[in-house]
């Protein structure tokens, strides 16, 4: 574990960067599988806005 994964945590969720990478992957993985299935997506679009959103804020 590096050192940066102490230092760089979003207070908001306790998520740290690369965690939060992650994430935003997962939800667009997620979101490709729905618009592939015709599903609604807008659950996915708010949360992807939020994760970018506490993202920034840690840079």
């Amino acid at each position: 574990m590096a050192l940066s994964d102490f230092f760089h945590v979003n207070p908001q969720i306790g998520k740290n960067a690369a965690q939060l990478d992650s994430e935003i992957r997962e939800v667009a993985a997620e979101t490709r599988k729905r618009v592939l299935n015709h599903n609604d997506t807008e659950d996915q679009e708010a949360r992807t806005h939020f994760l970018r959103e506490a993202r920034g804020r840690l840079n």
